[in-house]
């Protein structure tokens, strides 16, 4: 069968934009992002930092300033309650819709390509485990970890680690689906699924 590699990076992007739009929505209700003001206090100082300190001169070394360091990370953590929105309404979209909709999102629905098991049954667990890796649950859930019970020093030791963590699984996943004869991920892999499209018989 062939792979539908274009049609699933299509419905990837679709589905990106989707739970963008609903996190982007529900973190903009003030009791439930309680930080947002700060956030906005500090992304304001951030741009006039930029604005007002980025010379040639200065050019190399701003992003070692510590100044520059505790902007960056003030702005991390107030925006963890975004994080935390936009990690709810991924695994509710990406596990939970997709498990009920028996693996279909939006976009794999309207490009008309969906996700089985292997063995058969699509279950509950298999799809979490492909979220964790594709849509980057694991690496979100130890950042927002960090934030809630860390403190600055951790945070820096260990956020470069999951970014570059994030960034390997995402390199190597992609690749394998765009080279591997049968267009199955890392995330496939692991937990034992595939992407079909439906318009196509074995």
């Amino acid at each position: 069968m062939k792979k539908p590699t274009f049609k699933r990076i299509v419905a990837y992007i679709i589905d990106v934009l989707i739970v963008t739009i609903i996190a982007t929505g529900i973190s903009s209700i003030p009791f439930l992002n309680p930080t947002m003001d700060k956030y906005n206090e500090t992304y304001e100082q951030y741009m006039e930092y930029l604005k007002n300190g980025l010379s040639v001169e200065e050019a190399n070394n701003i992003l070692n300033s510590e100044e520059y360091q505790n902007i960056t990370y003030d702005m991390t953590y107030y925006s963890r309650y975004t994080s935390l929105i936009t990690l709810v309404v991924s695994f509710s979209y990406f596990v939970v819709f997709q498990y009920f909709t028996k693996g279909y999102t939006g976009g794999k629905k309207l490009l008309k390509i969906k996700v089985e098991a292997e063995d058969g049954k699509l279950k509950f667990y298999k799809l979490l485990l492909r979220s964790l890796i594709i849509n980057s649950l694991l690496t979100s859930s130890l950042n927002l970890i960090l934030l809630f019970i860390g403190n600055k020093v951790t945070f820096g030791q260990f956020n470069m680690f999951i970014e570059v963590l994030q960034m390997g699984l995402l390199f190597t996943t992609f690749g394998m689906i765009l080279y591997r004869q049968d267009g199955r991920g890392l995330h496939d892999l692991i937990a034992g699924t595939r992407v079909i499209d439906t318009r196509v018989k074995e």
